[in-house]
């Protein structure tokens, strides 16, 4: 009985196959596919109900920033940063540093997120509670030791993967922000890192600030003390070449124009005295000294003269007093011709020594011009060293201002906000993926009547 039953089914299947069938008969297929259709797409439906709550919601937080570079004094301009335009390279530096360690160890310390089991899976969870029974029980099986490097490492890791950093390539703008199964803790999070990205970007200008002031400071010192150097070697300068005395110089000056003019006078005099001297020595060469105007004119021979005119009107002449006479007036014109000749030796004599006055006066003179000069050097370098002095007081005094009025080079156009709804799972894709599977599983059930109905369509067409 056993082995008729399946030739008799295969017979019966045979001849349903090549017999048309009852319209009752296909209403009963159609009505138990499509049962076993909603069957499958049901199960999907439910389970996709069910398992939609337990989902990992994924909340995104975020705050927008822009670029704008800050003048010297540290305050914000919106016309040089529309001006001076940002590079790729530098803003690209700025997106590395909102990501940079520095920056994630304020947002973990801050939070405390080497105790949050979202990012620090072996301290929550099912795996971190069988790991702190197994490290009890079996200590082998509670994995290697790590140290607090490794810890705030991996935190470190989890953070930047949570974390999303956008830009528009066309504009100075920026997105940041980090997202969390718990909206609250992305605002939070993104808070966090806004102030502490802004905090850092103050703290590299404000160290940039103190460098230069270090600097500007040391090199204050040393100008100053060049200054004090220069100005001392001018006073003690001063002191030396009797340059403090000013007074000298108009004494020089006085001295100088009146020995000139005496120097004048005796040049002429001297001159004078010379020519009358060489008329007297050739008269007095040829014999005819005594016939000289100086001879003649001198009281002493006039007298004389007078005394010879009154001797010849004596009745008796002695020659005896014609000789003495005459005598007296050849010694007279001897001792005017030797006058003669030793005034013009003094007066040439003392035109020299007029000469080596003056020379002298013109040294002291010239000597004093050229320690004016060189004082004058002297000055304009202590002069330099004070401009120099100036301006490096003034950049300190510009440190200073730039210190107090450090601004950063970002401007916040949007704070993050708490995120209405999670961007993970999305609904509508959720749905559609629900409604997709579901068709397929309940395809799926009724697979055999589908391929059945494709290949009579096919056959059909063809």
């Amino acid at each position: 009985m056993d082995e008729i039953t399946p030739k008799f089914n295969m017979s019966f299947e045979t001849i349903g196959r090549a017999a048309p069938r009852h319209p009752n008969v296909l209403r009963a297929d159609w009505r138990a596919n499509a049962q076993r259709f909603l069957l499958g797409f049901s199960v999907v439906v439910l389970v996709a109900i069910v398992a939609w709550p337990l989902l990992p919601r994924r909340y995104e937080s975020y705050a927008t920033i822009v670029m704008r570079p800050t003048d010297e004094e540290g305050r914000a301009d919106r016309a040089p940063a529309l001006r001076q335009s940002l590079d790729e390279s530098a803003i690209q530096s700025e997106v590395d540093i909102i990501g940079s360690p520095g920056v994630a160890a304020t947002v973990i310390d801050r939070h405390r997120l080497i105790d949050d089991p979202e990012f620090n899976r072996r301290i929550g969870g099912v795996s971190g509670r069988l790991r702190q029974w197994a490290s009890v029980v079996v200590p082998s099986l509670a994995g290697p030791s790590r140290n607090s490097d490794q810890i705030r490492a991996e935190l470190r890791q989890k953070l930047q993967q949570h974390l999303n950093v956008s830009r528009d390539r066309r504009s100075y703008t920026v997105k940041l922000g980090y997202w969390s199964s718990d909206p609250a803790k992305a605002v939070a999070l993104t808070s966090t890192l806004l102030s502490a990205y802004v905090d850092d970007q103050l703290a590299r200008k404000r160290q940039s600030i103190d460098s230069m002031t270090r600097w500007l400071n040391e090199r204050v010192a040393i100008l100053r003390s060049k200054y004090d150097a220069s100005s001392r070697t001018v006073s003690q300068f001063m002191v030396q070449s009797n340059l403090i005395d000013s007074g000298e110089q108009i004494a020089l000056d006085q001295q100088l124009t009146s020995l000139g003019t005496e120097a004048a006078q005796v040049r002429a005099r001297a001159i004078e005295a010379k020519t009358r001297a060489q008329a007297l020595t050739q008269l007095q060469k040829a014999g005819l000294l005594e016939q000289s105007p100086e001879v003649l004119s001198s009281p002493t021979v006039q007298r004389l003269k007078e005394s010879l005119a009154a001797t010849f009107a004596k009745p008796v002449v002695l020659a005896r007093d014609l000789q003495a006479i005459n005598a007296e007036i050849t010694l007279e014109a001897s001792r005017i011709w030797q006058a003669a000749e030793a005034e013009a030796q003094n007066l040439a004599q003392r035109d020299v020594l007029l000469q080596q006055e003056i020379q002298s006066l013109r040294s002291v003179v010239s000597q004093r011009r050229q320690a004016e000069i060189k004082l004058e050097e002297l000055r304009r370098e202590a002069s330099i060293d004070k401009t120099v002095l100036d301006d490096a007081l003034t950049r300190l005094r510009d440190q200073t201002a730039r210190a107090d009025a450090l601004r950063p080079d970002i401007e916040v156009l949007a704070q993050p906000e708490m995120p209405l709804r999670a961007t993970f799972p999305d609904p509508l894709l959720t749905a559609l993926g629900t409604l997709l599977l579901a068709t397929l599983a309940g395809l799926t059930m009724i697979w055999r009547p589908v391929i059945t109905a494709l290949s009579g369509l096919l056959r059909g067409r063809a």
